[in-house]
């Protein structure tokens, strides 16, 4: 599982605006620059304003979400691109074919892309 520690920045009875900085790759388990991102939680009920509640959250991503998501945002619209090609190939043989198959087959891949929401986010409490 991936896991990202964020530090909540502002909190109101809606939510939670948190701020991550990204993790490191597995090379060298440093950050490259400066890569800070903020985002917004949703809650489902009632969340604590006061200053004793928790400073920090968990943002994690399980294995099988991680694989969903580079399906969905990487390979989907790559397997079209290829398809797309391999059959501008094979039924017209031209270059301008080829070209026109592999945008097509690009633009296909991605329509058939679905949008991650946020129920994939494991969030817990630090």
């Amino acid at each position: 599982m991936l896991e990202v520690t964020g530090h909540i920045i502002a909190r109101d009875k809606g939510g939670l605006w948190v701020s991550a900085s990204a993790a490191g790759c597995h090379a060298c388990g440093t950050p490259c620059g400066d890569r800070t991102t903020s985002l917004y939680l949703p809650a489902f009920g009632e969340l604590s304003t006061t200053d004793e509640a928790p400073q920090t959250v968990v943002l994690g991503l399980g294995s099988s979400a991680g694989l969903g998501l580079l399906w969905h945002s990487l390979l989907l619209p790559l397997a079209g691109l290829l398809a797309g090609s391999g059959a501008g190939s094979v039924f017209a043989g031209g270059d301008g074919a080829v070209l026109l198959g592999a945008v097509a087959g690009f633009g296909i891949g991605l329509l058939l892309c679905k949008a991650r929401m946020l129920d994939a986010l494991n969030v817990r409490c630090n």
